[in-house]
């Protein structure tokens, strides 16, 4: 109280009051220091880089090339460089990001939520649309703290995320996540809301995540002496540097390939599902039963079908292996390994439909379909049906060019086999006979795919959000990543970036000054 009434600090307060903004003083940046300064802070972005580097960085700089001006002039702490960060990388990136999805014909949505280090959550958007080059597009759209973890309150999250930026569900074509209930449930999850909002969504449980739970319920039937085997052999290692080097080194000893002891866990192609699942569930069948025709209609629970017990299949090496076990422990090892089998074809066709009729079009996708004439003529108008918020009013158009590119002699020579799919579709929508239905299929191949995008977000914001980085806000860590994925190098200054930036730092000095007069008051 004394200092407070004191002559001397009175006369500073007055002085204080009479000061002008810092800002008010700022002047027009050189385009070289606006570039250093933008570069430097999207260095730290792309390499996991703490922003408290930037203090000794920029002095470094200083003192080893100051016969540079923009890096002579260039001024960029932790506190400045956060501004640049989430007012001007990550803007810029995020209004670039807005614009193509609203010129797009509509996107998809992946999404999960995760916990951090901080135990807070985090919930997830990834976006997945075709861009303005009919390219397949996937990208880091927002991270969104959960307040509330029930279905309603990420609804109402995702909700005003999209309309803050004007977003329409109208736009919204697929969705895909996990599979919990939560997320996918038949009842109160957060698809059931977003069917509301969008009506003939096409969804996606990630098959990535699918697949994981056949084989974790297959295993089931398995002694639980192997699962619990690989577990312990992990844990084992994990936290040992010399264990691991005394297993690299026994490797080179006997002579093997190095490999690294991997924690057990689980780009795929849409429109290879069917196939592919039903490959896996015949050769999951010949191991343990008679030949089968109709992959709908198997029943693994019919003992009429199966092979007796000592014809099933275990594989090659086991095989050898059980040549030295007694007649006791081939049977229960047999026996055991039909129950595999029959638990895998039965978890499979209970989570895949291989008789949805859309699923099955989704072959016909693949050009090679339509060049060795094997492609079925009723896809294009399936998938059109199957996808009305695609397809919107012009379903007969692409049924129609569908049927023609079928028996279109010049398709079939133009030298397309060895193409990738997306760059045949590519050359088909520059014809105008072909246009509607090339971008149709070109959407097809922007549906989304599973989740592993979001999976690898989480492990972008792991390696941010560490012990020593904790205090991370959620708003910094998705301004780290968004700027990181749109300039995954150098960034070049436009006269957008120039104007964020002078904003930003605007704000930044009016905060400074706050900051100094208050010291002074205090």
């Amino acid at each position: 109280m004394g200092h407070r009434n004191s002559s001397l600090h009175v006369q500073r307060a007055k002085t204080g009051q009479q000061n002008q903004l810092l800002s008010s003083f700022a002047v027009t940046r050189d385009s070289t220091t606006v570039k250093a300064e933008l570069n430097v802070v999207a260095l730290t972005a792309r390499k996991n880089i703490s922003l408290n580097f930037l203090d000794s960085l920029v002095t470094t700089l200083h003192g080893i090339a100051d016969d540079s001006k923009g890096i002579r002039e260039m001024t960029c702490n932790r506190t400045k460089g956060t501004y640049l960060l989430t007012e001007c990388l990550s803007q810029y990136s995020h209004e670039k990001l807005v614009q193509d999805l609203k010129l797009s014909n509509g996107f998809s949505i992946l999404c999960d939520k995760a916990t951090d280090i901080t135990m807070n959550k985090v919930f997830c958007v990834i976006v997945r649309f075709l861009n303005a080059n009919n390219e397949p597009t996937t990208r880091f759209y927002s991270l969104i703290p959960v307040e509330e973890g029930h279905a309603t309150g990420l609804f109402a999250s995702l909700e005003g995320t999209l309309k803050k930026d004007e977003l329409p569900w109208d736009k919204v074509v697929g969705y895909a996540s996990d599979g919990e209930n939560l997320m996918q449930g038949a009842n109160n999850s957060l698809l059931t809301r977003i069917k509301e909002a969008a009506p003939n969504l096409f969804v996606l449980k990630c098959y990535c995540h699918t697949f994981h739970l056949v084989a974790e319920h297959a295993s089931k039937v398995l002694s639980k002496t192997a699962d619990q085997l690989i577990h312990d052999i992990y844990n084992y290692f994990k936290m040992s540097p010399n264990r691991q080097k005394s297993y690299a080194e026994f490797q080179k000893f006997v002579d093997v390939d190095t490999h690294r002891i991997l924690k057990h866990s689980n780009g795929f192609q849409l429109h290879r599902l069917v196939t592919e699942v039903e490959r896996v569930v015949k050769i999951l069948c010949q191991n343990f039963r008679k030949p089968i025709q109709n992959l709908t209609d198997i029943n693994v629970d019919d003992e009429s079908w199966w092979l007796p017990l000592n014809k099933v299949y275990p594989g090659i090496l086991a095989e050898e292996s059980m040549k030295l076990m007694l007649p006791h422990e081939r049977e229960s090892f047999q026996r055991r390994c039909r129950d595999w089998c029959r638990e895998a074809v039965r978890q499979i066709l209970q989570r895949i439909d291989l008789s949805d009729p859309v699923l099955k079009a989704l072959k016909d996708v693949n050009h090679v379909k339509i060049l060795d004439a094997s492609a079925d003529v009723k896809s294009g108008s399936v998938l059109a049906r199957g996808f009305p918020r695609i397809s919107s009013s012009k379903v007969q158009t692409i049924d129609r060019q569908w049927r023609s590119v079928l028996i279109d002699d010049n398709v079939k020579k133009g030298g397309w086999e060895s193409k990738p799919i997306v760059e045949f579709w590519q050359g088909m929508s520059r014809l105008p006979e072909y246009e509607d239905v090339a971008i149709f299929m070109l959407q097809m191949t922007a549906l989304p795919q599973s989740t592993a995008e979001v999976e690898r977000t989480f492990s972008k914001l792991n390696a941010n959000k560490t012990k020593l980085r904790n205090s991370l806000a959620v708003q910094t860590l998705e301004a780290i990543i968004k700027t990181a994925e749109t300039f995954p190098s150098q960034v070049d200054v436009n006269a957008r970036l120039a104007h964020l930036h002078s904003n930003a730092r605007k704000r930044y000095m009016e905060k400074y000054t706050e900051q100094e007069q208050t010291e002074d008051f205090q």
